[in-house]
């Protein structure tokens, strides 16, 4: 299984979020309005939703009744979209729909940017007539993958959409949408999944990539560092993650030896395409960890700290203080963002964070 499949289960089971915002949608005054941005945290099933949507829109057959209607064919003017058809599902799960387009970068690109030519072939797919059913349907994931060049080209796209075409724009940060584009769609914001939601789909998934394999501890670990976001915390656990995040914790809580913090370093930032995910969750975690230490003087934590957290930054407020904490973060995050748009080696950085961290 890819992790592609892993992020976006699609229909493996029961939607556990975001059905309101897809019936939304799908209501006759919203599904003539073509262009959608899907906006919200990353991991909380943006993309998963998408594909609920666009199952249900290329279930719907053509009929001559209402094709000239301004509902736009197949619909009527207030005619329900219902479920799903099986027959469409299995052709979305096979990647094999002629008429959806998902565009993304592919699981072994190692480009960070969507190519452009893959926006501009959009046009082309929407001003082509549907193949099997009344509309055609683009899935862009995401938005923050698009370089200047794309986003122009995406703007080009979106100024006539022919009817009987949405496409949905998935973006982890909507509010960095840029104004031109968000002007030409409707914005949809999907909010985190409650934390009993977000436990049982990471709990399934890890069931059926590792047979329910991950330990108590990491699969707790995983699911707080979701905070809602369950594609979040599937990545903790099939990057490891979320593994070696609970090993820097007790390293940082105890007397670290130089050697247990290279080693632990050389695992954060160890290179090439594949650990990615691994260093994005470095990030993550030390966001986190940091973030909650420079405030815990003078504030309460998140009741979604654990407790080796909280033993982990009692140590660190011991060695530091606030302001230097909140230092360290500030400078923490510069480095590995720049570090990571420049392609640089990470473990130098993340060794020399946790030194910092680790000595008083």
């Amino acid at each position: 299984m890819s992790s592609t499949e892993i992020l976006h289960p699609f229909d493996r089971f029961a939607l556990k979020a975001h059905g309101e915002a897809i019936e939304q949608i799908l209501s006759p005054a919203c599904r003539q309005k073509p262009v959608w941005i899907l906006g919200g945290t990353r991991g909380i099933g943006k993309a998963t939703a998408a594909l609920h949507l666009a199952s249900r829109l290329l279930s719907v057959q053509d009929d001559p009744l209402f094709a000239d209607t301004d509902a736009g064919a197949g619909a009527g003017a207030d005619a329900p979209i219902g479920a799903a058809e099986e027959s469409v599902c299995q052709l979305i799960r096979a990647g094999a729909h002629p008429d959806l387009k998902i565009i993304r970068l592919a699981e072994d690109d190692t480009r960070k940017n969507i190519p452009v030519d893959d926006i501009r072939a959009m046009r082309q797919f929407l001003s082509m007539t549907p193949s099997m059913g009344a509309w055609r349907v683009v899935v862009v994931d995401a938005l923050d993958d698009l370089n200047i060049n794309g986003a122009n080209a995406m703007l080009k796209a979106l100024e006539e959409t022919p009817k009987n075409c949405m496409i949905l724009l998935i973006s982890h940060a909507p509010g960095r949408v840029l104004p031109t584009i968000r002007s030409r769609a409707q914005m949809m914001r999907l909010t985190p999944l409650e934390p009993t939601d977000c436990r049982d789909i990471i709990t399934k998934i890890d069931t059926e990539i590792d047979g329910g394999g991950a330990e108590a501890e990491i699969l707790d670990l995983a699911v707080h560092l979701a905070e809602g976001a369950p594609g979040q915390g599937i990545l903790a656990l099939t990057s490891g993650g979320a593994a070696l995040y609970a090993e820097t914790l007790r390293v940082l809580n105890n007397a670290p030896k130089l050697a247990g913090l290279e080693a632990i370093a050389a695992k954060w930032g160890e290179g090439e395409a594949r650990h990615a995910p691994r260093r994005y969750m470095g990030m993550l975690v030390f966001d986190r960890l940091l973030s909650r230490a420079a405030k815990n003087e003078t504030a309460t934590l998140p009741p979604s700290t654990l407790p080796q957290e909280q033993t982990a930054i009692t140590a660190l407020n011991t060695r530091h203080g606030a302001n230097k904490l909140a230092e360290m973060h500030q400078e923490f995050l510069h480095d590995w963002h720049e570090g990571d748009a420049l392609n640089l080696a990470m473990q130098p950085m993340m060794l020399r964070l946790l030194l910092r961290l680790a000595y008083a």
